[in-house]
């Protein structure tokens, strides 16, 4: 409203008092338009057909005197400035006028008409100054209003305090937070709902001290009211007066316990990672086997946080044959036999597929009493495999009741594929190592045995002749005793040569096997009868462990005894003074498996690889040939099957004889 430019309501009933104070008004003011009532019913009713800004209302009128009119004005919700003019100068009648809302007052003395522009001017600007009062008002409450919906709504704790860090306000976030109600927190000093308490609230004034009154994102820890610890990002701002007076502080928390988790499972599948890419890096650089299932199972401890873990290695057999083990600590470490005999172990052999047991699981599988004891609250077990081959099975346990969440299991699995194709690696290349050495070896015999055909072929000959020659020279009967004993030995000796030569054309010529249905325990115990004299005279125990009903083998009977007899020798030979030889044979999958195992002097690993080599012997000259395990070797592998030895010196040796089961009985 600009005093300027009115618009003016005159209500009066005398025509003469209008004309004058129209006059008078325009000469003070000429944008000042006016416009007359001469009732208060027809002010009334012009108010509610156009808009003024000013009201100049006379008290006497007729039926409604200016009083009753200025009621109606305010009850009927008009907000326009009223000037009460009367030509009484009662004073409770201008008190009464002002009360009703009236911004002035104005007694019709002779001049009144020259002050009454004044006192337009001075209501005007009066009700322009309440109207922005009013404005700044609603505003103040809007703002306040919208504040406290701010400090209600928000997810965040917002605490104020007093000067002396007493909690003033408590919004719903920080009751949420914490715990704790608004009215049980009323009074209490802010410092109590630190975790370390009075040590924060003075890191948090210092800060403030250094930084203008202010704190921004400090990360610190809450205690609620059941105990438990919350992280928080803590922002806080001093409170000030018009003075510049520190009056208190209103503190901002938010809860970053949902941060911190991801933190972390960030933090652990970037160790997760690493520890894969370290192995895979190592695999790809190494075939030290034992270094590389050593890293996957201290690994497999690390990224879940276990406690325990263990490789087993398999054979063909699936039988455990090698244990690697990673632990938090010693004492939580599995034991050979343990993890042999886990149910979780054998589930995953027998099904090749991942299992997990969890403490109070209702299944068949239960976690084993020792596993308890040491706190372990969840087991996983992972098969070792690459394409139908299972190599291993890996083990991991854990004292987390809930078991293992879905990344560990990813990475555990993970782990398992590079145990796999570690272990598939090394044994890939034993087994080239050993093809290469196979075929060496072949072309090896196969060069001797030539040379050994044409060796024999042409001793032989000359033998025979000298054989005959000291045999005629025998019959004659008119040697002296020292001539016939010389001639007796040297025929012996001649005798000695063609056995070897013999035994030469043996090895040499390698005939196929005779194939029929052979009983291996019952040629073992043949074979056995043959040298159960000479073994009893020299002091030698036999014990055999033949399990029952083993099948027939498909097989050369004379020459599967000749490799029979040829270990019981050689584990004879070993015996210088006695001990024991054990034989046992059961069945392997498809294969039938003999084992001869001496007590005697055993073998130096520089000489297990030789062997099976032609004329390599360790017996003193003239007690061997060094054809018997060349022979014996050749023998078996005509048969399909192989043969190894393990040997520690001082301890004994330990043939093992494989061959393919016959599964056609009735071949003849």
């Amino acid at each position: 409203m600009n005093s300027k430019s009115l618009k003016i309501l005159l209500v009066e009933d005398n025509f003469d008092h209008i004309e004058l104070t129209i006059r008078i008004l325009r000469d003070h003011n000429p944008k000042w338009r006016f416009d007359v009532a001469t009732s208060g019913e027809m002010c009334l009713q012009k108010l509610a057909d156009d808009g003024y800004d000013l009201i100049l209302l006379d008290y006497s009128l007729p039926k409604l005197n200016g009083l009753e009119v200025l009621d109606r004005i305010t009850k009927e919700g008009y907000s326009i400035p009223v000037v009460m003019i009367t030509g009484q100068g009662d004073e409770r009648l201008a008190v009464e006028a002002m009360k009703k809302g009236a911004y002035d007052y104005v007694v019709k003395s002779m001049d009144y008409l020259l002050t009454l522009p004044i006192s337009i001017n001075k209501t005007v600007e009066r009700y322009r100054m309440a109207v922005e009062q009013r404005r700044l008002e609603q505003e103040i409450r809007e703002a306040k209003d919208y504040l406290q919906r701010l400090l209600e709504s928000s997810p965040d704790a917002i605490i104020s305090t007093d000067k002396d860090g007493k909690v003033v306000h408590f919004n719903p976030g920080a009751q949420t937070l914490l715990g704790f109600s608004a009215e049980e927190t009323e009074g209490r000093n802010v410092s109590e709902f630190y975790a370390d308490g009075e040590e924060v609230t003075k890191s948090v004034m210092g800060m403030m001290h250094e930084n203008n009154g202010k704190v921004v994102n400090y990360e610190t820890l809450v205690k609620t009211k059941d105990g438990r610890i919350v992280p928080v990002l803590l922002s806080a701002s001093e409170l000030r007066d018009d003075d510049g007076k520190v009056i208190g502080a209103v503190s901002y928390m938010k809860d970053i316990s949902a941060l911190k988790q991801m933190e972390r499972e960030l933090n652990r599948r970037l160790e997760m990672l690493t520890a894969l890419h370290r192995t895979s890096l190592t695999i790809n650089s190494t075939f030290d086997l034992d270094r590389v299932l050593q890293m996957i199972a201290d690994s497999a401890v690390q990224i879940t946080e276990g406690q325990r873990s263990v490789i087993l290695l398999l054979n063909r057999q699936q039988e455990v044959v090698g244990t690697v083990v990673g632990a938090s600590d010693e004492s939580m470490a599995f034991k050979a036999e343990e993890a042999r005999e886990d149910g979780v172990t054998k589930s995953v052999i027998r099904n090749r597929k991942p299992v997990m047991v969890k403490v109070g699981d209702k299944s068949a599988l239960t976690l084993r009493p020792d596993d308890m004891e040491k706190g372990i609250r969840s087991v996983i077990g992972f098969p070792l495999q690459t394409g139908q081959s299972l190599l291993g099975v890996l083990i991991v346990g854990s004292t987390s009741p809930a078991g293992f969440v879905k990344p560990e299991i990813e990475a555990l699995s993970v782990l398992a594929d590079q145990a796999a194709v570690a272990i598939k690696n090394v044994r890939d290349l034993v087994e080239k190592d050993r093809l290469q050495q196979q075929v060496m070896r072949a072309d090896r015999l196969a060069s001797i045995g030539k040379l050994a055909a044409d060796m024999a072929h042409e001793v032989l000959n000359p033998l025979n002749i000298i054989s005959g020659r000291i045999q005629l020279l025998s019959k004659k009967t008119d040697h002296d005793p020292k001539t016939a004993k010389v001639l007796d030995v040297m025929l012996k000796q001649v005798e000695r040569i063609v056995s070897i030569m013999n035994r030469l054309l043996l090895f040499s010529r390698r005939t196929e096997p005779k194939r029929a249905p052979v009983d291996v325990a019952e040629l073992i115990q043949e074979t056995l009868e043959l040298v159960a004299h000479q073994m009893s005279f020299e002091n030698i125990r036999v014990a055999t462990y033949l399990s029952p009903g083993l099948p027939k083998v498909a097989g050369d009977k004379g020459q599967l005894e000749q490799v029979f007899h040829n270990l019981i020798a050689n584990a004879r030979d070993a015996m210088q003074g006695g001990g024991k030889l054990t034989i046992t044979a059961r069945t392997r999958g498809s294969w039938l498996e003999i084992e001869f195992s001496d007590t005697g002097c055993g073998i130096p690993p520089e000489n297990l690889n030789k062997i099976f080599d032609p004329f390599f012997t360790t017996k003193q000259e003239g007690n061997g040939t060094g054809l018997g395990l060349s022979i014996t070797h050749g023998i078996v592998q005509g048969h399909g099957g192989d043969i190894s030895v393990e040997s520690k010196v001082g301890r004994g040796s330990t043939f093992t004889v494989r061959l393919p089961i016959n599964t056609d009985e009735d071949e003849g």
